[in-house]
C-alpha cells in the first residue's frame, strides 16, 4: 500500500494549504525534487516520499520528520538472505529519527508494532482498536476521538480491507499537520486508487477485469483476493519469481479463486505450488492467459491480473505489464 498512501498522504497536505511534493521511489528522484525547489523555493513545501527497501539499506543521514510503517511481510527474498533482513533494510528508516520526529504505524500488524523502537513520538492507527489512535472505525463509518465523522464507508471508492487501512493512516498524517476533517473527506471520497493496483479496468459481458500489476508479492495477492467476493475470482498470475512461497496462497484461493492461469519465468513453480488444491493452466504469454480467461469467466465472474511475481523476465516494469493487460482487455469482444 505505500504508493497509495503516499497519494493519498501528498493530496491530503495540499488540500491543507501545504506545498506538496511527491517524490520517491515512484519515478521522480528526491534529489530532483529538491534542486526544483532550490530554484523554485515555496513556503509550506513538504516532501512526500514513497521509499523502499532499497534504497534505505545504506543511508547515512536520512531522517524524516514523519515516518510512516504500513506493514511488514517478505518481500524481494531473491535479494535479502532472510526475512530479517529485509525487515531491518526496511526499519532503517527509523535509524535517525529523534524525539521531536513522529512514526506513524500500523497498530494491527503485530510483527511490525513489536519492532518499532525509537525514541520519536509513536502514533499508531487502527482498523480494530481506539486506545491512542486519533481515528476509529465501526461498520458504516471512519470518525475521530470527537465521535464526529470524517467519512462514511459508503462513500469511498476504494474496495478491500487494506484499503481502509492505507486512508486510516494517510488520515493520520493528514491530523497531524492539522489539516481539517472536512479536506481530509473531500481526499478519501474522490480518490479511486492508482494505476496498477487493484485497478478497475472493462467491464466483458458481465465479467470485471482488473489489473493488479503492482502486486509482486504473495501478500500483495492475498490481499486482492480479499477484495472481491468468494468463488468469483479467475486468477493470472506469473512473471520473474523474488523466492516466493506460492503455497502461501493456497488456504485463501481456495475459497475465492476458480481457476489460476500461470504465465512467464515462474508458471512451473507457481503451478506445482497449487494444482493439487485449484484448477491451474499454464500458458506462455500474457495474452494467451487473458484470452483464457475470456474464455473461461461467466457474469459476475472476476478476471484479476495479480501476478506476485516481478515483471522484467517479459516486461519493462510493472507499469508495463499492467498497460499490456488493459490494452489485451481493451480489444476483447463483447459477444464471446
Amino acid at each position: 500500500g505505500k504508493t497509495a498512501t503516499s497519494t493519498l498522504i501528498h493530496k491530503i497536505l495540499e488540500k491543507g494549504g501545504n506545498n506538496s511534493i511527491f517524490a520517491g521511489n515512484v519515478g521522480h528522484p528526491f534529489s530532483t525534487a529538491l534542486l526544483d525547489s532550490l530554484e523554485n523555493p515555496a513556503e509550506n513545501t513538504v516532501y512526500v516520499l514513497e521509499i523502499s527497501s532499497f534504497q534505505m539499506e545504506h543511508i547515512l543521514h536520512f531522517k524524516p520528520d514523519f515516518a510512516v510503517l504500513l506493514n511488514l511481510s517478505p518481500d524481494h527474498l531473491d535479494r535479502y538472505n532472510s526475512f530479517e533482513d529485509y525487515v531491518d533494510a526496511k526499519l532503517n528508516i527509523l535509524k535517525n529519527l529523534e524525539q521531536t520526529d513522529t512514526v506513524v504505524f500500523n497498530f494491527d500488524d503485530k510483527q511490525l508494532a513489536d519492532r518499532i523502537k525509537t525514541n520519536a513520538i509513536c502514533v499508531p492507527f487502527s482498523l480494530k482498536h481506539s486506545d491512542s489512535t486519533l481515528f476509529s472505525l465501526n461498520e458504516t463509518k471512519i470518525y475521530d476521538n470527537a465521535q464526529d465523522v470524517l467519512v462514511y464507508l459508503n462513500d469511498i471508492k476504494l474496495p478491500g480491507k487494506h484499503n481502509l487501512e492505507n486512508l486510516m493512516a494517510a488520515s493520520t498524517v493528514g491530523s497531524l499537520f492539522h489539516v481539517e476533517n472536512n479536506q481530509i473527506q473531500k481526499v478519501l471520497t474522490s480518490f479511486k486508487g492508482v494505476p496498477h493496483r487493484i485497478e478497475h479496468v472493462r467491464t466483458v459481458n458481465g465479467v470485471e477485469y482488473y489489473n493488479d500489476s503492482k502486486a509482486t508479492t504473495v501478500e500483495s495477492v492475498k490481499v486482492a483476493i480479499n477484495s472481491f467476493p468468494h468463488n468469483s475470482i479467475i486468477l493470472i498470475m506469473g512473471g520473474l519469481d523474488k523466492g516466493a512461497d506460492f503455497s502461501e496462497l493456497t488456504p485463501i484461493a481456495e475459497k475465492s479463486v476458480k481457476k489460476v492461469i500461470c504465465f512467464g519465468r515462474a508458471k512451473a513453480k507457481i503451478f506445482d505450488s497449487m494444482f493439487e488444491k485449484i484448477h491451474c493452466i499454464e500458458c506462455d504469454s500474457l495474452e494467451s492467459s487473458v484470452k483464457i480467461a475470456n474464455e473461461l469467466a461467466k457474469s459476475s465472474d472476476v478476471v484479476l491480473l495479480s501476478p506476485g511475481c516481478a515483471s522484467f523476465d517479459m516486461f519493462n516494469d510493472f507499469e508495463h505489464r499492467g498497460n499490456t493487460f488493459k490494452t489485451i482487455v481493451s480489444q476483447l469482444n463483447l459477444d464471446k
